[in-house]
This record gives structure tokens, C-alpha cells and sequence, in this order.
């Protein structure tokens, strides 16, 4: 699991923690990114970054 322990991750360094782990590329990882901020299961905050709906 990727946890957020920096408030300053972009989502470059995202995606960096997660192709470490599951090789993937730039346009799927984004894709997913989308998919899920269009269903509402993550936001974006200009503070905290990108967050995880509850």
C-alpha cells in the first residue's frame, strides 16, 4: 500500500510509488486517476494534494 507520510506529493511522485511497486505506465496511471475522481472515490486539495473520499 502507498501511504502519503509528505503533504507536498505530486502526482508525478505518485505515480513514481506506485510504478515501484506495479510496473505501469504514465497514461494508464492517469487514466485511473481520472476514472476515480470522476466516480468521486478521490479529490484534489491545493493543500494536502490528492486524497481519498470515504
Amino acid at each position: 500500500m502507498i501511504k502519503n507520510t509528505d503533504n507536498e506529493l505530486g502526482v508525478y511522485d505518485y505515480y513514481e510509488l506506485l510504478n515501484n511497486q506495479q510496473p505501469t505506465t504514465m497514461s494508464r496511471f492517469l487514466l485511473v486517476l481520472d476514472w476515480l475522481y470522476m466516480n468521486g472515490k478521490l479529490t484534489s486539495d491545493s493543500d494536502k494534494g490528492i486524497l481519498l473520499c470515504s
